[in-house]
């Protein structure tokens, strides 16, 4: 160990007030035990003393100081050894009468203040948290807006105002706080295309004024009774209105009334959707399952009518209802079943029956006609009216038996009376004239009474 320097301390009475130290050659008075010495620069020694400098006692001074730090191991320095505190990267340990400095390295930082309102501070720091580098970055950047039309505004984020604005009853904005909302009014207007990609639900009224409304939906369902088309039309109707059904290439379909013909109508054509006025309408074919009119129904083209057909409201003998058939048959006219219908009534017969020369079958009788005017009576033969004539002349009764001619006469009596023949005679009526002649008076139809007169002439 290298020689050190004795120290001593100074005393007020018997309290310490300082240290001191011996200079070399300077001799220490011992009061009892041990001799003096003349040199403690080189001992090692520290001593007390009194007021007057005198020597109580002496000993060798032996001490160690521990010292520890944030890492290694604990070391212990023993008197008369050196501590010496050493920077590292950045720091610099300087020691000057007594007194330890510890200083951090200047960088090529240039102190100042860095950032203003239009700037930030920047940075660059090392490993060891020291700022090498410091500058300022420039805020006074712009925002570049682009509208759908491609149009750009360019908005200074330190100077300008941004302001999101809606359009009169289509959008709204509003403020509160940090907070911007934007949202639909009550009541929408919306004047440009709104292309909405998710569900809507509309629980208001919904208003269009545009000109062309279309709706590209797959199914389309109306909840309402009622669809009114031509809403807020005045004055007198114009132009067909309806519903176009639209059949790629082929004609389009119009369901509607068309005003021209003051009907409603069926039809086909080139016309759509954007046609207005009267359309050019070729009529189309219509399936129903049934049919009611209560004015006059017109068809024009060839008909089939199926199932069972009722004309008229009243059944038999109709007083209020007719038929007009203004066409001809092509086919046979029978009733559904056998002997149940007339053709025609007691009260209303037909004029005029125009056959070719075919047959009429009465109840398995047969009357024909060759086309030359003669007429064939089928059967055994056929039972004309009283009165019946060829011509101008009657038609001669003959006998069943023999086939000569016979003339039927109804005898009346007085009791008899003229109302109801007593009898009646078959007389032959090849002669002629008869005179019937008696004795008694006949009593004739007309009243009077006669004994001989003319009983039948032929």
């Amino acid at each position: 160990m290298a020689d050190k320097t004795p120290i001593r301390l100074v005393y007020s009475g018997a309290t310490p007030t300082g240290i001191a130290e011996y200079q070399s050659g300077d001799t220490i008075p011992v009061t009892s035990g041990g001799t003096g010495l003349s040199s403690l620069g080189t001992a090692g020694y520290f001593l007390r003393t009194n007021e007057a400098g005198t020597a109580l006692e002496y000993a060798q001074v032996v001490s160690t100081l521990s010292i520890a730090a944030d890492s290694g191991s604990n070391d212990s320095v023993s008197t008369g050894e050196t501590i010496t505190f050493s920077g590292l990267s950045g720091i610099t340990t300087t020691v000057s009468d007594n007194e330890i400095s510890i200083d951090l390295d200047d960088t090529a930082v240039t102190p100042g203040s860095y950032g203003s309102t239009t700037s930030i501070p920047t940075f660059t720091v090392d490993q060891q948290g020291r700022l090498t580098a410091a500058g300022s970055a420039s805020v006074a950047t712009t925002l570049t807006l682009a509208d759908d039309s491609s149009t750009n505004a360019n908005i200074s984020l330190l100077t300008d105002t941004l302001t999101v604005s809606g359009t009169t009853n289509e959008i709204e904005t509003s403020i509160s706080g940090s907070t911007l909302t934007i949202g639909l009014p009550n009541d929408v207007t919306i004047s440009n295309d709104l292309t909405v990609s998710n569900d809507l639900t509309i629980t208001g009224n919904l208003t269009v004024n545009g000109t062309t409304t279309t709706i590209s939906s797959t199914n389309t369902t109306v909840e309402d009774l009622l669809l009114e088309l031509g809403n807020g039309r005045t004055g007198s109707a114009t132009g067909d209105s309806g519903i176009i059904i639209e059949r790629g290439d082929d004609n389009n379909v119009f369901i509607g009334y068309d005003e021209s013909e003051d009907e409603i109508t069926f039809g086909t054509g080139t016309f759509t959707g954007a046609t207005t006025g009267n359309l050019s309408l070729t009529d189309a074919n219509i399936r129903a399952g049934g049919i009611t009119a209560t004015g006059n129904l017109d068809v024009s083209g060839s008909s089939t009518l199926r199932g069972n057909i009722t004309m008229g409201v009243n059944a038999g003998d109709s007083t209020e209802d007719s038929i007009t058939v203004n066409a001809r048959f092509v086919s046979n006219l029978e009733p559904l079943t056998t002997l149940t219908y007339d053709l025609g009534s007691p009260n209303r017969r037909w004029r005029d029956i125009y056959l070719s020369g075919n047959t009429i079958d009465l109840a398995g009788a047969t009357i024909s006609g060759d086309g030359t005017g003669a007429i064939l009576i089928s059967a055994s033969g056929a039972t004309l009216p009283t009165g019946s004539k060829v011509g101008a002349d009657n038609i001669a009764s003959a006998d069943a038996v023999t086939g000569a001619a016979v003339r039927n006469v109804n005898l009346f009596t007085q009791d008899s009376g003229l109302s109801t023949a007593a009898a009646t005679f078959k007389f032959s009526a090849g002669s002629q004239g008869t005179v019937f002649q008696a004795n008694q008076t006949f009593l004739l139809s007309t009243g009077a009474s006669s004994a001989q007169f003319t009983l039948f002439q032929f």
